[in-house]
């Protein structure tokens, strides 16, 4: 995009847009703490919520007395001034929300299968559409903003005839998912790539009040991610950065595997669920999908011990080499599983990296991501509210 300057509408819509995100991620905000938090004067910043407040977007909360000085009014986003529908497309299940602008999920379903054939995920996407939306009074369906999917990108390129039927893969390469799915669908659409968009819900509904500056490393079936500088989600020139699963690191060590015909190993083979349930299944459990390997996990019936200290490493090596890079604040790790897996995992990245990192080195935080199942899925939800209200800087510039 060039950017040619700024115009008025601009400056005043990404205003908007600023004082809706802060609200989002600090929750409750006097008028002050909002023209501290965004470098506006305060008269600037009551009369963007004034203007927000008609558009029902946010309310007066409550009042906060402070000392003896003069109460407060404090400032919400009101959850029922929009809402938007979310869609994680896994390479082993579909999972779908209903969700208000405050990030509460109002209804959901997920199904887990073998491989993703893309005309049935868009039959079962329409179908459930309908479903979800229905969990809403007819009067607030017209406040539904759009429906976001964050799926994989090359979905079909990984193909070894595990993942799924090579025939499978074929379509995959020259289906139009975008334009398919808009074909059935009524309501405007977004797509990203799945760990942007968890790293986005990260940034918005999680650990971004905190740090400015962050890797975000998401486990699910694969291994992805984002980056996030001076608050703002960096998604690459191609919307792929923080491509982890083909990030090289080190052979693994687990027996599960063979040695690869190169002189490194991939992330994908040692940092991602699939590779833990290929383990399992060579130490003779018969898992075959996501769901199976919670329940197991649910059960306290499995030893994985050798894979979390094989995971981990590859995890250190990541984060290790973004901290060289870019001398983050912390890495930030999240898993499409519930239990003590992340808390261990995220033990023994912080431990290594304090371990291996030279004096010239500042040591990152290494801390686990607050969204966990829904990260991706509520990723996707967030795309239209992005859309409409989160703080862009491209719409402060003409195309």
């Amino acid at each position: 995009m060039d950017q040619k300057g700024s115009n008025a509408s601009g400056i005043r819509r990404y205003n908007e847009r600023l004082i809706l995100t802060m609200l989002s991620k600090f929750g409750a905000q006097s008028q002050t703490e909002l023209a501290k938090l965004t470098n506006l004067s305060t008269q600037a910043v009551m009369r963007i919520l004034n203007e927000l407040a008609a558009q029902e977007l946010v309310f007066l909360e409550s009042k906060r007395v402070d000392g003896k000085g003069r109460p407060s009014k404090l400032y919400k986003i009101n959850p029922k001034g929009a809402y938007s529908l979310g869609v994680m497309v896994g390479r082993r299940e579909i999972k779908m929300v209903l969700m208000d602008i405050g990030g509460r999920i109002i209804a959901e379903m997920n199904e887990s299968y073998l491989y993703p054939e893309p005309n049935t995920l868009i039959t079962m996407i329409v179908q459930n559409t309908e479903h979800l939306v229905n969990n809403l009074a007819p009067e607030l369906h017209s406040k539904i903003l759009g429906l976001g999917v964050a799926k994989p990108w090359y979905l079909g390129r990984w193909s070894d005839g595990q993942e799924m039927p090579k025939a499978i893969a074929d379509i995959w390469e020259s289906f139009d998912f975008y334009t398919e799915l808009s074909k059935q669908v009524q309501y405007e659409l977004s797509v990203a790539n799945d760990c942007s968009a968890a790293a986005a819900a990260e940034l918005i509904f999680g650990k971004g009040h905190k740090y400015s500056d962050y890797l975000y490393i998401y486990i699910d079936s694969f291994v992805g991610g984002g980056l996030v500088l001076k608050g703002n989600l960096e998604v690459g020139a191609r919307g792929n950065a923080v491509a982890l699963a083909s990030f090289p690191v080190k052979y693994s060590q687990s027996p599960s595997l063979s040695k690869p015909n190169h002189p490194f190993e991939i992330m994908l083979n040692r940092a991602s669920l699939m590779s833990l349930i290929d383990y399992l299944n060579h130490k003779g459990h018969e898992i075959e999908n996501l769901s199976q390997l919670q329940l197991e996990i649910n059960r306290e019936t499995l030893e994985f011990d050798e894979w979390i200290e094989d995971c981990a490493n590859a995890l250190i090596q990541v984060s290790l080499s973004a901290s060289v890079l870019l001398d983050l604040e912390a890495i930030i790790i999240d898993i499409n599983l519930s239990g003590n897996l992340l808390d261990i995992l995220v033990e023994k990245v912080q431990t290594g990296l304090q371990e291996l990192s030279e004096r010239d080195i500042y040591v990152p935080t290494v801390t686990k991501g607050v969204l966990n199942r829904n990260a991706i899925v509520i990723g996707g939800a967030i795309l239209p509210f992005y859309a409409h209200y989160i703080a862009d800087k491209s719409v402060l510039f003409k195309q």
